[in-house]
């Protein structure tokens, strides 16, 4: 989750620099732009060739104010998702906290709430979470992380009849292992 912050942290930045390079090249058009019409009322400039100067820094300024609105809503979203994230981070100390406090039916719910999948092999799991803040970009892919053991993880036996003895209901085998599919047994 530090990692994910320190990601948003960056990504924010990145953003507000891009703003603000967009804002300065906006001044700078609408003062070649300002030029050009002074040049035009001096008569410096005849009407048939400053439409060929004015007319391409008229789009490019069309183009940049059409992008500033942009680049300033994805800005605050990404502080907004960042505010939340801090929540999420003390929500799940909590949880961390009070984790060895709760039976097994309310931790089953718990994992069965957070998680679409868990994919189990011999050296490593995969757990894919029901939902991840959208600029987090993980090693495997959206919404999945990889747990890999260094050492030879506790025994597991693939269960039989598709149950295991937590109730969950097990999906198809695979190459990478057993799927947990977010199905649970009554």
């Amino acid at each position: 989750l530090e990692m994910f912050l320190k990601n948003a942290d960056k990504r924010i930045a990145e953003r507000e620099i891009e703003l603000q390079v967009l804002i300065k090249e906006r001044d700078r058009v609408m003062e070649e732009m300002d030029k050009l019409v002074r040049l035009h009322m001096e008569n410096q400039i005849p009407k048939d060739g400053f439409s060929r100067y004015y007319n391409p820094l008229d789009e490019q300024n069309k183009q940049i104010s059409a992008e500033i609105p942009l680049v300033q809503s994805d800005i605050d979203f990404l502080k907004i998702e960042h505010l939340n994230s801090d929540l999420l981070l003390s929500e799940a100390q909590n949880l961390f906290d009070r984790w060895p406090f709760f039976d097994t039916e309310e931790k089953r719910q718990i994992v069965e709430q957070i998680t679409e999948r868990i994919t189990l092999s011999k050296d490593e799991i995969n757990i894919k979470f029901t939902y991840t803040p959208l600029h987090y970009n993980p090693p495997i892919s959206k919404d999945e992380i990889n747990i890999k053991f260094t050492k030879t993880p506790p025994q597991y036996n693939p269960p039989q009849n598709g149950h295991t003895t937590s109730g969950i209901h097990t999906g198809d085998q695979h190459k990478a292992g057993w799927i947990l599919n977010r199905k649970f047994c009554p």
